[in-house]
């Protein structure tokens, strides 16, 4: 029969285009990635990325992703400075825009 998953947790997150690319090229930095392998990154490149209605890049990502200790520091600093908005996921399902 089936398994019994726990719920994958997840947080949810609103970035203009620009920042998005920002902080994904300092993740990648910091991880090593990129070095010659443009496929390999953190999270999908805003280009391809979801978007609302207003443009802004949206981001689905383990929670555990948001635990890393780059990903740890950086969060807090970007959320304050309202470089990136944490949303719900209602808010995230509802804002994604279906090309």
């Amino acid at each position: 029969m089936g398994h019994n998953h726990p719920m994958i947790q997840q947080r949810f997150f609103r970035a203009s285009h620009d920042v998005y690319e920002t902080v994904r090229a300092g993740l990648d930095s910091q991880w090593g990635h990129g070095d010659g392998r443009p496929t390999l990154t953190c999270f999908e490149p805003a280009f391809t990325a979801p978007k609302d209605k207003s443009g802004q890049v949206l981001l689905a990502v383990r929670s555990e992703f948001c635990e890393y200790e780059v990903a740890a520091q950086m969060l807090p600093v970007l959320i304050a400075n309202n470089l990136i908005e944490e949303i719900s996921e209602q808010e995230y399902m509802a804002s994604v825009q279906i090309p």
